[in-house]
């Protein structure tokens, strides 16, 4: 009863946030931006941060297509995410980190004041059987055919989780724009509590002028688009660190303790094909646990 009550809050919830979204937009539409991480594509292991997808809907509330006010861009995401142990053909091993299927729907308010960005909001989630994600993640690994994932042994109990999220950059760039060097800190108080430093650097076509939203796994800044067509290659690479106070997925049932620091090192290529951008990028992570 609890886990169906539940459930139907986080969906009731998704939906508020796109009907709200979608009322706003008008013609004042961003863009939308995507994106799908598989651990298997990176070097045929699947472990830990094993898959996620999330996509982001970026609309405007006044006529500055620039967002120079704080809250003058609005961004609603919806994300799923799986982490598993290591092995997933059985029982965990001891000292391993639990399985966890997330659901999360974020609203935030963005801007841009000269060269600073700002954002920040707020994200709802949930953790365990409730969301569902042990069955995507089966669906994904019989698309791939895969053996069936397990590790259901180890799965965290359902749970619900409400934090805030704020990013704070700053984009440097030369007289072309074609080169974008843009610091940045992050906080969050949501499925995992952490303060993070980092630095993107971008080359190429419309570097600064492509609107850009954080993935919230890998880091990598993915492009929004308002649907003008753009031609040649923009080249990104970005490294952070971030320093952790705790974490849902690693406490209660977990037997294992969150990593204090944990590094991340991104290189990705983004392709303009007409109306729609392709990035294809690759991730380091460092140990969370």
């Amino acid at each position: 009863m609890v886990e169906h009550f539940l459930r139907r809050i986080l969906f009731g919830i998704g939906l508020l946030l796109l009907a709200t979204q979608v009322q706003a937009q008008g013609t004042n539409r961003i863009g939308v931006s995507s994106a799908f991480n598989n651990d298997y594509f990176g070097d045929g292991g699947d472990r830990w941060q094993t898959a996620s997808y999330w996509r982001s809907w970026i609309n405007r509330t006044d006529t500055n297509a620039f967002g120079t006010e704080i809250g003058s861009l609005r961004e609603y995401r919806l994300r799923g995410q799986i982490v598993t142990p290591q092995r997933l053909s059985g029982a965990t091993d001891v000292g391993e980190r639990p399985y966890t299927g997330v659901l999360a729907f974020g609203a935030f308010a963005r801007g841009r004041s000269g060269r600073w960005e700002h954002s920040v909001g707020l994200e709802v989630g949930a953790y365990g059987p409730q969301t569902r994600m042990d069955d995507v993640h089966i669906g994904l690994h019989t698309l791939l055919a895969e053996n069936e994932p397990k590790g259901w042994d180890s799965q965290l109990d359902d749970e619900v989780w409400v934090g805030p999220i704020a990013e704070l950059g700053y984009s440097w760039h030369n007289r072309r724009q074609d080169f974008v060097l843009r610091p940045f800190v992050g906080a969050q108080a949501t499925d995992e509590t952490m303060v993070r430093l980092g630095l993107d650097v971008s080359f190429g076509i419309n570097a600064l002028g492509l609107r850009s939203t954080h993935d919230p796994v890998s880091g990598h800044r993915m492009p929004v688009r308002d649907g003008k067509g753009a031609r040649g290659l923009r080249v990104d690479l970005g490294y952070d660190v971030a320093y952790v106070a705790g974490s849902r997925m690693l406490t209660g049932q977990s037997t294992v303790n969150a990593e204090p620091v944990r590094r991340r090192a991104r290189a990705a290529m983004l392709f303009p094909l007409g109306f729609v951008d392709f990035t294809y990028g690759l991730t380091y992570l460092g140990p969370e646990f």
